[in-house]
Parts: structure tokens; sequence; C-alpha cells
């Protein structure tokens, strides 16, 4: 199972919507939408801004037995040339 974890409803509004069979429920305080995305098991939690909330967050989808997880969203901010649906991949 893959988890998905974006800080803002506002990003995480596109996945949602393509989320089949969502089933939603709450744990540890947070908003976990469980389903299947693009064929594969995917739990997806709003995590809240800061680093405390992304940490948090973070720990709380490593015990929900997850192989991988992906953040997504603006991640702080956006640079000069960065447009909407740009992949970016950080190396440090």
């Amino acid at each position: 199972m893959i988890g998905l974890q974006l800080a803002l409803p506002a990003e995480a509004a596109s996945l949602l919507a393509d989320i089949e069979q969502p089933r939603r429920e709450s744990r540890w305080g947070q908003s976990l939408t469980w389903g299947r995305l693009a064929g594969q098991d995917v739990v997806l939690t709003l995590s809240g801004v800061g680093k405390v909330a992304a940490a948090t967050t973070t720990a709380m989808l490593a015990q929900l037995d997850v192989s991988l997880i992906l953040v997504a969203g603006t991640s702080g901010g956006l640079a000069v040339g960065v447009e909407p649906g740009d992949v970016l991949i950080a190396t440090e």
C-alpha cells in the first residue's frame, strides 16, 4: 500500500476525486482516505502545514504498513519557473 501525504485540502482535491471506492476514517486526529488509485492500494492523509505536522503524519503512515510514502504539494513554496503539474524530486 502507498501512503499519500499532502498538507492542504486544495493539494489533495484531484487525488481524492480519483480514488476508487473511498473509505474515510479518523485515526490519531487525522482524516484518512483509503482506496485504490491507478490500480494501487492507497491511503491519503492531510498533514496540515509545518514540519511538526509533516513529521507526525509520516510517523503515523509508517504505522499503517505502507511500503512507500509520497509527499506531494507545494512543499513550502515554489521557485520561479515551476508550473502546476511539474514534478520536483529532492536530492538532499
